[in-house]
């Protein structure tokens, strides 16, 4: 099965959220949202990602996951004794998840006119984990959302990544990419708008790189990321 026809085939849809002190509210606006069979494929990219992020976490560390799918992290992130919330439209890999990662919070939201998403602990979302921008981040509903995200809740840290397919790699001096690729491949434009909003908000480059998912798909498995923290203020 082509790429083509993976995204046609499983085309979801996802209502837009509106924070609200900690709480997360749907509004009648929808997303499209695409399943990818490569996504399952957790294990080997979950450690990678730790690998990249460990030296920056801070003990009892509180994850949100935005639009976490499969989660690669999760089971990392359980193992060294963090906490993660979870939210996705994909069903099956929410059920999954609760199944597999019974201590993590797994919610499916797009079948609730209004989900309130709690922080799993007293304490605020400490560490956000976007993991796969893609065009719909560009929106200014999504970019909304992030916004009351960043405010009500002050993560420290940041993670969004997305793959490379072939476009030149960013580094900490030109972390955006190249305009001239976001023409060509349009879901580069959530990954720039993304950054450009952690900017907004005091965030600071820590890491800038690359990696690989070990994917069978040649044009996912390569992948972009950059870390950000809040500057101290």
């Amino acid at each position: 099965m082509n790429k083509q026809s993976v995204k046609s085939s499983a085309q979801k849809t996802l209502r837009i959220l509106h924070l609200e002190k900690p709480a997360l509210i749907i509004l009648n606006k929808t997303i499209s949202r695409y399943e990818y069979p490569y996504l399952k494929n957790v294990n080997s990219r979950g450690k990678t990602l730790l690998n990249i992020i460990k030296l920056h976490l801070e003990p009892g560390d509180n994850f949100l996951d935005i639009m976490c799918g499969y989660s690669p992290l999760a089971g990392p992130l359980l193992e060294s004794g963090y906490r993660i919330t979870g939210f996705d439209n994909n069903r099956k890999a929410i059920k999954d998840l609760r199944k597999i990662y019974p201590k993590g919070i797994w919610i499916h939201s797009s079948s609730f006119e209004k989900l309130n998403l709690q922080s799993n602990s007293d304490r605020p979302f400490s560490a956000i984990l976007l993991l796969g921008a893609f065009e719909i981040c560009s929106q200014a509903s999504f970019l909304s959302l992030m916004d009351k995200l960043l405010n009500v809740n002050k993560p420290r840290l940041f993670f969004v990544e997305t793959n490379r397919n072939k476009i030149k790699a960013p580094t900490i001096a030109s972390p955006f990419v190249d305009e001239l690729e976001v023409i060509r491949q349009p879901h580069y434009k959530g990954y720039n708008a993304v950054l450009k909003l952690l900017f907004d908000h005091y965030y600071e480059i820590l890491d800038v790189g690359q990696y690989d998912a070990q994917f069978k798909e040649d044009w996912a498995t390569i992948r972009i990321y950059a870390l950000l923290r809040l500057k101290e203020t």
